[in-house]
């Protein structure tokens, strides 16, 4: 799944810890949702793990990930 359809939403977006990292968050955010791994989440945004995450490639426009959560 490469794009975001509006029918792929998240059932439980639960709010950030203020301390958390978003590795931490992602796999809260799996557990949540009852996904085996945070992996579903990269893929329901678009996102492949190589050695790193691109987060943003525009900083003016929402990425893929935070439209989804």
């Amino acid at each position: 799944m490469n794009k975001i359809y509006s029918h792929q939403v998240l059932l439980r977006t639960p709010t950030p810890y203020e301390d958390e990292s978003l590795a931490g968050y992602l796999i809260r955010l799996s557990e949540s949702n009852y996904y085996y791994s945070s992996n579903w989440i990269l893929q329901l945004a678009g996102l492949h793990i190589n050695r790193g995450i691109l987060i943003v490639k525009n900083p003016y426009k929402p990425s893929q990930l935070s439209q989804l959560i």
